[in-house]
């Protein structure tokens, strides 16, 4: 009864063991201890290396014959792995004491059970318990072996999945990096060329200061109106780069003192335009404050860009709580947009107007 208690004790702490550890070696470490604990077993470990398997985990007190075996590799038509590998399930051996396929370092071992570990399609590792007095496996030796095996892939499999996620990570990191890197120096090279066309367009007009040709003055405002909008271009790429890597910084934010700020500098950049404001009672909210407000500048400029060609311009805003999260709403009388374009509204560098 007490080693069953023990036992029990270590399937338990493997099991809580398996929701949070990532680290391959250290779970399989702990099911090779619930095993020994339950059956008195030699439990090891062998993890794939070419065309071979290597042992990676074994007890303190395993043949020193056999170690050296296992260290310098089994091999996929050994006996067990053959099968394991072809049926992917448990293999339970028995009565294998003077089995001429053993190797001579097994003779110590009456059964041997495998459990195999596969990625996709490429058997990877191996979990080997051995009896050493006991020649046939019970039912409930079996049972737990394979619960242990399955309980062990679950864990390895999502170990897996992290180890994965964190290798993308540091490439997105690096490519994230070597973005940045590009983008500062792209926009300093177009930054260059921008100066330089502006520069020779004052240039030219100054020289053709003389003439009356309105179709030349023309030409030289469309120039330098196109170099100008260049340069806020490369500007909105470097804030947008700069942006999209900075952490979100959570704080509650008054969204009523927000829209206010944002409507007085839209506003006294153009103090002729007279517009409605319908702003309805705004919460707060928990948000990055810097974010928000940039978001809230981009709707409201868009609501009086568009609709500044209307005799009375009107801006509504609004929000509507939802179970998990609140929505901004803003709408104008302005020129609107074709429906049909919508998924590109919030594209980057997307217009839906030739403006």
């Amino acid at each position: 009864m007490q080693e069953e208690r023990a036992a029990l004790a270590a399937f338990t702490a493997l099991t809580d063991l398996m929701g949070n550890e990532t680290d391959v070696l250290a779970l399989i470490r702990q099911a090779a201890a619930v095993l020994a604990e339950a059956h008195d077993m030699d439990v090891t470990y062998s993890e794939r290396e070419g065309e071979v398997f290597r042992i990676r985990v074994w007890p303190p007190d395993f043949p020193a014959d056999l170690l050296a075996e296992a260290q310098a590799g089994y091999r996929p038509s050994d006996p067990g792995f053959e099968e394991a590998q072809r049926t992917r399930q448990s293999v339970f051996l028995e009565e294998i004491k003077g089995h001429p396929n053993w190797r001579p370092g097994a003779a110590v071992y009456e059964a041997v059970a495998f459990q195999p570990f596969f990625q996709g399609e490429t058997m990877t590792g191996m979990l080997i318990m051995a009896a050493r007095r006991q020649t046939h496996w019970s039912e409930r030796e079996r049972a737990v072996f394979r619960a242990v095996g399955r309980s062990l892939n679950l864990a390895l499999e999502r170990a897996e999945g992290v180890r994965q996620l964190a290798r993308s990570n540091a490439e997105l990191q690096v490519a994230v990096g070597e973005l940045q890197a590009f983008a500062y120096s792209v926009s300093h090279d177009l930054r260059t060329l921008v100066r330089r066309i502006k520069g020779f367009n004052a240039l030219l007009r100054n020289r053709l200061t003389d003439t009356s040709d309105l179709k030349t003055e023309h030409y030289l405002s469309v120039i330098d109106d196109a170099a100008t909008r260049m340069n806020i271009l490369i500007d909105a790429m470097l804030d947008l780069s700069r942006t999209t890597r900075q952490p979100l910084r959570l704080e509650e934010v008054d969204l009523a003192a927000l829209v206010t700020s944002a409507q007085l500098e839209l506003t006294s950049e153009d103090e002729e335009q007279n517009v409605e404001w319908r702003v309805q009672a705004l919460p707060i909210v928990n948000g990055d404050r810097h974010l928000l407000r940039q978001v809230m500048v981009n709707l409201l400029g868009n609501a009086l860009k568009y609709s500044r060609l209307r005799p009375h311009p009107i801006v509504e805003i609004w929000t509507e709580e939802r179970p998990d999260e609140w929505v901004i709403l803003v709408r104008d009388n302005g020129v609107g947009f074709d429906p049909r374009y919508a998924s590109r509204l919030f594209g980057v560098f997307q217009r839906l107007h030739h403006e």
